[in-house]
């Protein structure tokens, strides 16, 4: 599921349950709808991410490209020790902005 709120001029969509086809095309989506309407900050926290397979892997890497193609910043929030694993494995790790906090990335989109 994803849920989303605005703090100040940041967009944080918190995702929640398994992060596998079905919720990755949905995230898409909803990055895409952020970007048309001219949304450029995002931080998407991973907290309640319980399980991330192949196609999250690939939403949040298709997310990613999307946000930094039209000039946008995008940070990834506490992400469980689980999925932290599955980003370092991936290599995903070294190519999106982690951070432990929603306050830590606000403070890196300032």
């Amino acid at each position: 599921a994803i849920s989303v709120k605005e703090v100040r001029d940041i967009t944080v969509l918190e995702l929640s349950g398994k992060l596998i086809f079905e919720e990755s095309t949905g995230l898409h989506q909803k990055v895409k709808e952020l970007i048309a309407s001219d949304k450029r900050k995002i931080v998407i926290n991973l907290e309640d991410v319980t399980f991330c397979g192949s196609a999250g892997i690939a939403a949040l890497a298709g997310v990613y490209v999307s946000v930094q193609n039209c000039g946008g910043e995008l940070r990834f929030v506490n992400p469980s020790k689980r999925i932290r694993e599955v980003l370092d494995v991936t290599r995903m790790s070294t190519l999106f902005e982690l951070h432990d906090t929603e306050e830590e990335a606000f403070a890196s989109l300032e």
